[in-house]
């Protein structure tokens, strides 16, 4: 009968402990949205660069209880916006004024992969993915646009986002880091004039996972509770 408890035992700490798939969600630790504005010379400056701050989340399904070479991922929900103010000129041939784009109002809050990414041995992969942007801009001063815009849509269109893991290979639950790096385009439509400037925005983020209390509790719980079972049956 001991033999068969002790083989229990270790089943439930495999079971608990490799956690697949597994969500994470990331925070922004440094990283900026740089927006160039076309036909060039609409807004000055252009193009204008500006820090970003939020989190995203990240599916990675893995084989074994460490994240590494060969794991798929897929980005899923965003939550990131501007951390600063953006006043930006309009050209006088457009009627002049300024386009201010206010704290949170531009950024990006979603992805939706066409397949899965593929973590190379080196943690330098890439995935390729429709945007979800979000962004408000306030015109002032322009007899022919004043007011506020906003838009909130998928781009749908495809667009590779590079995205690199460091440390790998990394115990599942333990914090790692990942970066983000893309640049995607969209038209932003002014109905009173019929049509809008072409916005470029190349997404530049650095971020760190943010520990799961629960999944590191979890195994931890599971364990202490499988070392326990054995010390009593060996007692």
């Amino acid at each position: 009968m001991r033999p068969l408890t002790v083989f229990g035992a270790v089943c439930l700490v495999v079971s608990i402990t490799m956690a697949y798939p597994v969500t994470y969600t990331f925070e922004i630790t440094h990283g900026s949205l740089g927006i160039d504005i076309l036909p060039d010379g609409l807004l000055t400056p252009d193009p204008v660069e500006v820090p970003v701050g939020g989190t995203f989340t990240m599916t990675i399904n893995t084989s074994d209880n460490q994240i590494g070479e060969g794991d798929s991922f897929v980005l899923q929900n965003a939550n990131i916006r501007n951390t600063e103010q953006v006043v930006l000129n309009i050209t006088p041939f457009l009627g002049g004024g300024t386009a201010t784009f206010p704290v949170g109002s531009a950024g990006v809050l979603g992805f939706n992969p066409v397949a899965p990414g593929q973590m190379p041995a080196g943690g330098a992969a890439t995935i390729d993915t429709d945007v979800y942007v979000q962004g408000q801009v306030i015109v002032a001063g322009n007899p022919m646009a004043n007011g506020t815009y906003s838009a909130s849509q998928w781009l749908n269109e495809t667009f590779t986002i590079d995205v690199t893991f460091n440390p790998i290979p990394v115990q599942v639950g333990q914090p790692f880091n990942v970066t983000l790096g893309g640049t995607f385009s969209y038209t932003v439509y002014i109905p009173d004039i019929n049509g809008g400037p072409e916005l470029g925005q190349t997404l530049e983020v650095e971020a760190r996972m943010i520990p799961e209390p629960a999944l590191g509790g979890i195994i931890a719980m599971g364990v202490g509770g499988a070392g326990m079972r054995l010390r009593r049956r060996n007692g």
